[in-house]
């Protein structure tokens, strides 16, 4: 499975693809039977972490156009699409589906529906909850499930209330609500690589009863605000005036089709609401499952799932200055056991690691294929690998941590780990860092690191033992989360 890492900047985006799910604020990645780790454990028999032998390994070629293979699952579903939450598009927040070979946009839609309990008057959600259309949602962390299908958690940085939304990838699994006997969704009709919101000139966005003119005269619409019919259904969750940042995805029931998200608070205690929570929906119909309150001092600002089924969950500490960043972790099935906070270097009464800005800072997060968690580091400008000990759920925290230390000025942001070995480093500044996961426990200064070119594939690779690869994009990844 690949986990798509998720940038403003689509170059970016497209690079920290490799490999990945989604999350360049991220976070929201999603990780079944898949964690990262970091060290010449590479999968070919060179070294070079590119699989270009002949050995049965289980690695399948990258599908880059060269060859017969589709970028399909078991199902038919296509596998490369990116989703990109674009915050305060339209005054409202809506997500962008990209077509990660083509490097075009398919699809954009609200990040919310009105329509989650067909009948109802008004606009609620799965709950019959209120649901504020004309609000700017501010959509961020995106998840990608088993089926494709994609979750947005809602921040409502601006007061409102925070909601997370499913979105259908395949329009065989939207719902025909006006029963027109097709399925109504936004799509690039004009085929110009982009999905024109306002396609009659007159300063609104267009809805499925819109009538385009220009370059689009006589086509639907290509945006279909609330009237989309794969934007399956939103539930709130949390309280009026709650910050919502996290989503991740556990596999539910099984390992094929929907999964359960988890969405968490990050601004709870702030706003006099106790702690922070993590929330379980069902993939299917968004109802909620168990609700899961976190230690005192953590704050939700990213999530994964690793394969044994522990939610790990990652506070960036930097909007309250008195708490510094941290981890922690809790069971996604019951009993939904809590773990302790944790911080990298407090161990055996040692006081937690100071970083380059003199604070302790995490950003994104994603698991490896060994169930290694890996965190970025904002202004600390560090990465993080956490080693758990997996004797018991008690022992998890017990685990053993390293710190990579990066240039200065070089903010690290999201964090997505491969199947090759590696774990790709969205910076600040406008690169991409690769890492080996299976680089050494301790603390390593990797401020030699050196500027690449594009992104190394076969035909293009690197010595195993260089310095980490910086590879220049347009635009940094934007944190779209602030």
């Amino acid at each position: 499975m690949r986990r798509y890492l998720v940038a403003q900047g689509l170059l970016i985006a497209l690079a920290m693809a490799i490999g990945s799910w989604i999350g360049c604020e991220t976070s929201g990645d999603h990780v079944d039977g898949a964690s990262d780790s970091d060290s010449d454990n590479d999968s070919d028999s060179d070294g070079d972490g590119d699989d270009d032998d002949d050995n049965d390994d289980g690695f399948e070629d990258d599908d880059d156009d060269d060859d017969d293979n589709d970028d399909t699952d078991t199902s038919g579903k296509t596998l490369s699409y990116l989703w990109v939450a674009n915050t305060d598009d339209l005054n409202r927040g809506t997500v962008s589906k990209v077509d990660s070979k083509a490097l075009k946009e398919v699809g954009r839609y609200y990040t919310v529906t009105c329509d989650s309990q067909p009948g109802t008057s008004g606009c609620v959600d799965v709950n019959g909850s209120t649901i504020t259309a004309a609000h700017e949602h501010t959509p961020s962390r995106t998840a990608v499930d088993f089926n494709m299908d994609v979750w947005v958690a809602n921040r409502n940085l601006d007061g409102g209330q925070p909601s997370a939304t499913k979105i259908a990838a395949d329009p065989l699994d939207c719902i025909d609500r006006n029963n027109n006997g097709k399925i109504d969704t936004s799509a690039d009709n004009n085929g110009d690589g982009k999905i024109t919101t306002d396609c009659n000139g007159d300063g609104k966005a267009d809805d499925i009863n819109t009538q385009c003119s220009g370059n689009l005269a006589g086509k639907a619409p290509e945006f279909l605000g609330y009237d989309d019919e794969c934007v399956l259904f939103t539930v709130n969750y949390g309280q009026p005036n709650d910050i919502a940042r996290s989503v991740c995805l556990d596999s539910g029931k099984s390992i094929v089709g929907a999964s359960d998200a988890w969405v968490g608070t990050y601004w709870s205690p702030e706003k006099g609401h106790g702690p922070n929570k993590y929330y379980k929906l069902d993939g299917n119909t968004g109802k909620t499952l168990a609700t899961v309150t976190m230690p005192d001092g953590h704050h939700a600002y990213g999530c994964t799932a690793d394969a044994h089924h522990i939610i790990w969950s990652t506070d960036i500490g930097y909007y309250n200055t008195t708490v510094a960043g941290n981890l922690t972790y809790f069971q996604a099935l019951p009993p939904y056991a809590v773990g302790k906070v944790m911080r990298g270097g407090n161990t055996g009464g040692k006081p937690s690691w100071i970083g380059a800005n003199g604070k302790y800072r995490h950003y994104g997060i994603c698991t490896d294929p060994s169930a290694h968690i890996w965190l970025g580091g904002i202004n600390s400008e560090w990465v993080l690998r956490y080693k758990p000990n997996r004797a018991s759920f008690d022992t998890l925290g017990q685990g053993t941590w390293t710190r990579i230390d990066m240039p200065s000025g070089f903010r690290t942001r999201g964090v997505a780990a491969d199947l090759r070995g590696k774990v790709w480093v969205a910076i600040q500044k406008g690169h991409i860092l690769r890492l080996d996961q299976s680089i050494g426990d301790g603390v390593h200064d990797k401020g030699n690191a050196q500027k690449g070119g594009p992104v190394p594939d076969e035909g293009n690779t690197l010595p195993k033992k260089s310095a980490p690869v910086l590879i220049p994009g347009k635009r940094g990844c934007r944190h779209h989360s602030a």
